[in-house]
Formats: structure tokens, sequence, C-alpha cells
């Protein structure tokens, strides 16, 4: 589908792909999806399934709060990936790393890295961490490790967006030791910036 906006005719595919266990991620992916909407582009948003929520939902009372919400999200399948120009990963940052269930999604793309399906397709990345020294620039720099693999193309972030919340290598998000600190809804206008940049 193309959009005839102001700064042109804007047809691209983006999907966002989000691993959570509290809804920060979760959260920050709508934020995404969102924001590629109003930039006039068709989007798609997925999970990656973790029953972890379900076995910490009566532990972790702020699991409950997007719980049905997310369980409402479809899970994602290889081909939600084939037919996008942009793709938006989003894990939490465990051990200075993307999440092993992350990880896991992309071991199993093994087909699309000898076919090159993947190949020159756009990719934006974001992250949320318990704290500041979380790891969460080199979860981050982990993502954009998987895509160049498939032979994406990570989107840069101009040195202006940096000051506004914007890492070198993507979103950030601090989410506190339990997983309560919700990202805002400022955070749209930065993302959107950087969607705009395309």
């Amino acid at each position: 589908m193309s959009i005839c906006l102001d700064r042109g005719v804007i047809d691209l595919k983006f999907l966002v792909l989000f691993h959570t266990v509290t809804g920060n991620n979760y959260l920050i992916g709508k934020q995404f999806t969102e924001a590629a909407l109003e930039s006039g582009h068709e989007v798609i948003i997925r999970r990656i399934e973790d029953k972890t929520m379900e076995e910490l939902k009566n532990t972790y009372e702020i699991i409950n709060e997007y719980y049905e919400e997310i369980l409402n999200v479809k899970p994602v399948t290889k081909e939600d990936l084939a037919d996008q120009d942009v793709i938006v990963l989003g894990s939490p940052t465990y051990y200075g790393n993307c999440s092993g269930k992350m990880k896991s999604f992309f071991d199993s793309l093994v087909d699309f890295w000898v076919n090159n399906t993947l190949y020159k397709k756009k990719l934006m990345t974001f992250t949320t961490m318990g704290d500041i020294n979380g790891g969460g620039e080199m979860c981050l720099k982990s993502l954009i490790t998987l895509g160049q693999h498939m032979g994406m193309q990570f989107v840069p972030v101009s040195p202006s967006m940096t000051q506004k919340g914007i890492s070198s290598y993507g979103i950030k998000h601090f989410v506190g030791e339990l997983g309560d600190k919700r990202p805002t809804k400022t955070l749209k206008r930065v993302i959107k910036s950087w969607i705009d940049s395309l």
C-alpha cells in the first residue's frame, strides 16, 4: 500500500518484534507501531513466546498489568519477516546480551541466512534493563550483530538524536529492579524522529 504524504510516497512495511516478560518491551513495541503508522507505513507487531510470564505472574504483580493484552499479540513466525522492509527488534537485556528467546528464534532462521531472505532489510533496535549498568548497549549491539549476520542494514542514529534519549545503537529504557518504571509517552516522539529519518 502506498500513501502520498508531503514528503513523498511512503510504502515501507514494518515488523515490530519484541520479547517481554514484565511488559515494558511490549509498550515500547507499541510506540514503534504507532509511530510508524503515523508516518504512513504498514506495520505488524509480533511477540516471541515465553512461558516465563505465566510462571512469574503470581510473583511479580507488574506482569499482570498487560498480561492479557500481550497474549493477544500473535506469536512470530518465520514468514512474518520475509515480506518486510524494516524489522524492529526489541529484547530485554539479560546478562549484557539479548534474551535467549530472541537468539533462539534467530538461530531457527538458518534457511533465511542461506537464501539471503533478510538481505538489505532495514533494522532498528530497542532494549530494557534493570539499571544504567545493566549492559543495555551490549544488548543493542548483539541485536545489531544478529541482523548484520543476516545481511540486514542497521538504520543509523544521528548524533543529534543521542541527546534525546536514543543510544547510538537504538532505544534503551531503564525499568528498575522490579520492572515497574514504564516507558513514557514522550518516548514515541523520539522513536518517530528516528523512523522519519529513513
